[in-house]
């Protein structure tokens, strides 16, 4: 990792602490100036660890509470500081869990593991839907899922050829279809008189799963400007998304006819309105990560760092699950 240059996030707590450094999505910037100071990026076990805890993507951070018998120490230890680490930074919520904070870097393997238990997880849901959107997920989900998880084997095997450029550029390009299902799907949701939140948000990981996936794809090709340039648009189109919803439309279409014929008690409205807020304010907040994406790859650009080299050296850190990649140039 010599040559890339990361700091650890503690050495920006004072001013963080002090206000002198503020936070944007995956920015850490000087309050004066502007100045962009940083960018947030998780590494490969980092990535791992917060997949692992998360199970609500826009429950509140909380102390880290989990038997010992589940994780070993080390893990538990670099959990704490994960946590710790999004604190001080001022995250308020796990909703950048969806995005992942930076690139990501996990691997292919790890990748199709959470598309997995995302579509167990779908599967599930859908019993609580009507008979009609339930036979359409049949139809249509497992054909996705299974396109997806073929690619995501395709990009693993791809990691030996010699040359896996033209393979990856594929990849990415039948990834960006797939996408766009789960966005598709999105938007019909939003249409719709009613509103179900966790397939909301389960379908939102779907369409983040594989937009993921695409800049990995780009990465290890050492294709970054076009990294840069798909990573803008789906920034866009997430923000195109989370803010087309607001709190009190998503409770009012959460409780159905209740909701609107005021047939629901007074805590179960508020129960329902914080939960939409959360959604909402959680989605939003991961739009501000992905948005900021294209400035930490503009980084690598401008410092000529290849991007297969910067994968690896998140891949292969083992102590600190989140670092920052200095926004200064090498040669300053």
């Amino acid at each position: 990792m010599s040559h890339i240059p990361f700091i650890i996030p503690t050495e920006f707590s004072l001013g963080i602490a002090d206000g002198s450094i503020v936070r944007f999505g995956s920015l850490l910037k000087d309050a004066s100036s502007g100045k962009i100071l940083g960018h947030l990026q998780e590494t490969g076990i980092g990535q791992k660890l917060l997949s692992d805890i998360v199970t609500a993507p826009f429950s509140p951070l909380a102390p880290f509470n989990i038997a010992s018998d589940i994780y070993t120490n080390i893990q538990i230890s670099q959990i704490k500081t994960m946590i710790a680490s999004l604190q001080m930074l001022q995250f308020v919520n796990l909703g950048a869990a969806l995005t992942g904070i930076g690139v990501s870097v996990v691997g292919f393997n790890l990748i199709n593991q959470k598309l997995t238990k995302l579509e167990k997880h779908i599967v599930d849901i859908k019993d609580q839907l009507d008979q009609h959107f339930k036979c359409s997920i049949d139809r249509e989900l497992r054909a996705h899922f299974s396109r997806i998880k073929s690619l995501l084997i395709e990009a693993q095997t791809a990691l030996s050829l010699t040359n896996p450029t033209n393979t990856f550029m594929f990849i990415a390009s039948r990834l960006s279809e797939e996408a766009g299902y789960f966005r598709g799907e999105l938007v019909n949701m939003l249409n719709q008189d009613g509103f179900n939140n966790e397939l909301f948000i389960n379908f939102t990981q779907g369409m983040l799963t594989c937009n993921s996936a695409r800049l990995e794809c780009f990465l290890l090709s050492n294709e970054l400007e076009a990294a840069k340039a798909n990573a803008k648009k789906m920034g866009q189109e997430l923000s195109d998304i989370s803010h087309a919803i607001e709190p009190s439309i998503l409770t009012q279409k959460s409780l159905g006819s209740s909701g609107i014929n005021n047939n629901v008690s007074s805590v179960t409205y508020r129960a329902k309105q914080q939960e939409m807020v959360s959604l909402v304010k959680g989605l939003r907040d991961a739009t501000d990560v992905a948005q900021t994406r294209p400035f930490l790859i503009d980084t690598l650009i401008r410092n000529d760092i290849n991007g297969r080299d910067f994968i690896q050296s998140l891949q292969d850190e083992k102590e600190h699950p989140l670092l920052i990649v200095s926004s200064n140039s090498l040669s300053s």
